[in-house]
């Protein structure tokens, strides 16, 4: 069975070295267009309220146009980086091997495209409008093909495997559960629909987005409305 094969290979084992230093970094695309977003509103709404209403919506039918404010806020709380330099989510070894790109069918002031997020909290237009169309046909289920705007988190897993070796698996993983659950608490403080979808495609949207599947793999997608 696949899964304990998977399970078994990314024990912490004898190849782990703990000495050697994690690469963390981010992936920039200085040639490309790119965006500035606003700043990240700040959410006030108690923890227990957010956990109590949290959902995965079904409701991605609607033509309302997507706010900037709140791509930018959703973007700062789950993969965005503080002024200390600290992010909000946990990473093993401080590797930080996520990156996200953003899909944009109805956002405030963003064309469609497919978008690289730049942790300077720009938006750096990757693919015009027909990557968008094209993404839509990558994912599985029908309900979720019209959503205003979705998420795509990578694992660059170079950034952990000296290091980690096989067990960067696990912690990419992890922190995509990690940035994934800020994400959706965000969502749900924001009142956004919101839906996390591991039903799409891989080495297709791998290719989408032109990066190299020996370095870089799509994890996770977030689709998004209001």
């Amino acid at each position: 069975m696949l899964y304990k094969h998977f399970h078994n290979r990314t024990n912490i084992g004898n190849s782990t070295q703990y000495d050697v230093p994690t690469q963390p970094g981010s992936k920039a695309y200085p040639r490309f267009e790119a965006i500035t977003l606003p700043e990240s509103a700040r959410i006030a709404t108690s923890l227990s309220d957010v956990l109590e209403r949290r959902n995965s919506s079904e409701a991605f039918g609607s033509a309302t146009v997507f706010a900037t404010k709140a791509l930018a806020t959703l973007l700062f709380h789950s993969v965005g980086v503080r002024e200390d330099g600290k992010r909000m989510r946990p990473s093993g070894g401080a590797s930080y091997p996520l990156e996200c790109y953003v899909v944009a069918n109805r956002i405030e002031n963003v064309a469609s495209g497919i978008y690289h997020y730049n942790t300077k909290h720009t938006l750096e237009r990757l693919i015009g409008e027909e990557g968008m169309q094209n993404f839509m046909d990558l994912l599985v289920y029908d309900f979720t093909k019209d959503a205003a705007c979705y998420l795509i988190f990578t694992a660059v897993w170079g950034r952990a495997y000296d290091r980690y070796r096989d067990v960067c698996y696990r912690i990419a993983w992890a922190e995509a559960g990690h940035a994934m659950q800020n994400a959706l608490l965000a969502a749900t403080a924001l009142k956004v629909n919101a839906r996390p979808l591991i039903g799409f495609f891989n080495d297709k949207l791998d290719v989408l987005l032109d990066i190299d599947k020996d370095d870089e793999n799509a994890l996770y997608v977030l689709a998004l409305s209001v």
